[in-house]
């Protein structure tokens, strides 16, 4: 059996990036280009991130709780109250309780 996409698909306006590609073809930039994606990596772990990988190279197979890991949620919110100044509002039975 061999899967197809739906028809429906043929309606669907081009990308635009076929047509960004089409226009600026031929064209040699003057310097450069600035790599303008968000989040690729630039550089490389660092040592002790190889080596936490490397420790729980078993769990990589499974899917994290939804609520998180306790830790996870620890970190989480430890972060947003130093990043938005409001540390008051952590903590159990507060605003951003990890527990919940």
């Amino acid at each position: 059996m061999t899967a197809s996409p739906s028809s429906r698909f043929d309606s669907l306006p081009d990308s635009p990036f076929p047509r960004l590609n089409a226009l600026i073809e031929g064209i040699e930039p003057g310097k450069p280009p600035l790599v303008m994606s968000l989040g690729e990596p630039q550089h490389p772990f660092p040592d002790f991130v190889m080596e936490e990988i490397s420790r729980n190279s078993a769990l990589f197979g499974k899917y994290p709780p939804i609520i998180g890991t306790p830790g996870f949620r620890d970190a989480a919110a430890g972060w947003l109250g130093r990043r938005y100044g409001i540390e008051e509002a952590v903590g159990k039975g507060r605003a951003l309780d990890p527990e919940t």
